[in-house]
């Protein structure tokens, strides 16, 4: 039995690290463009717990409507987690509704 639980302890890690996140990421893109949602990000990189990101802007129905520093998507299977630093409302959207935040 101990033995089997190390088996699927390993393989669990195995699956977890090896897991192509940046894939599982721009199919979630190509999903949310069914929606009219666009995202645009400046750098992707993948280590082996987490799919990071800088730069990113998302659009809908091609309005820039978030600006954000940098994300981090931990994938655990069981506890998925994202990080999102410096949120802000686009410059576009600011105008468009005359506030200044």
């Amino acid at each position: 039995m101990k033995k089997f639980l190390i088996l699927l302890s390993v393989f669990f890690i195995a699956i977890i690290t090896l897991m192509p996140k940046e894939n599982l990421y721009y199919t979630l893109k190509n999903k949310l463009k069914e929606q009219r949602v666009t995202i645009n990000e400046g750098h992707l990189s993948d280590n082996f717990i987490s799919l990071k990101g800088e730069g990113i802007s998302i659009f809908y129905d091609g309005i820039e409507s978030v600006n954000a520093d940098n994300f981090s998507i931990t994938a655990w299977g069981i506890y998925n987690k994202i990080d999102v630093a410096s949120v802000g409302a686009s410059n576009d959207l600011k105008k468009m509704f005359g506030f200044s935040a």
